[in-house]
This record gives structure tokens, C-alpha cells and sequence, in this order.
């Protein structure tokens, strides 16, 4: 799901229950916590993994959070939203039930 898609409060709000306002405020908070707690930004750490991670910012992994939270979806349903691959052992049971 791409944040860039949503365009009014009122979207934001239906989707994790905070404003576009509030969101860009936690989503700040979020980030500068992660850097006190863990001596590094979000930047830093997602450039030291060696691969591009699908929640690429503070603001896309708080939205993944409170789109969870608010939506309580499983896993799948958040994979299929979020375009994430499914786990290989689930992607090897699903092949095996649908060839």
C-alpha cells in the first residue's frame, strides 16, 4: 500500500486512525527515538543490510504498524496489501495444495 496514495485526512484517519498531521509527527518521534535508543537512524540501519527493505522509512514502517493495529489483518492479508513476498514455507505449501 503506498502512502502517497492517500491524500485527505479523512483516508488517513479510515486507514490507521490518525490524521496526516499526527502521522508525520509520529512518524518523526518514532525515528528520532529509534536513534536515541539504538545509536542509528533508520537511514543507517536500512543501508547497512545490504538489500533494499520493503518498509524503506520511519513513515512507511509506522503506517505498516498502525494499518495493522487498526485493521487487524493476518499476515497474508498484509503480505497481499503491502505487496510483500509470501514466507517460503507458506509459498511451498500453497504450491502444493495448488499446482
Amino acid at each position: 500500500m503506498k502512502t502517497e496514495h492517500i491524500r485527505s485526512d479523512r483516508q488517513m484517519k479510515a486507514s490507521i486512525g490518525f490524521s496526516l498531521i499526527d502521522w508525520e509527527k509520529l512518524s518523526i518521534l518514532f525515528e528520532e527515538h529509534h536513534q536515541n535508543i539504538y545509536g542509528i537512524s533508520l537511514e543507517e540501519k536500512f543501508n547497512n543490510l545490504g538489500k533494499k527493505p520493503l518498509l524503506a522509512n520511519g513513515q512507511a514502517v509506522v503506517f505498516f504498524v498502525l494499518f495493522q493495529l487498526k485493521n487487524s489483518l493476518s499476515y497474508d492479508v498484509l503480505g497481499a496489501k503491502f505487496l510483500a513476498p509470501m514466507p517460503p514455507m507458506l509459498n511451498e505449501i500453497s504450491s502444493n495444495i495448488y499446482p
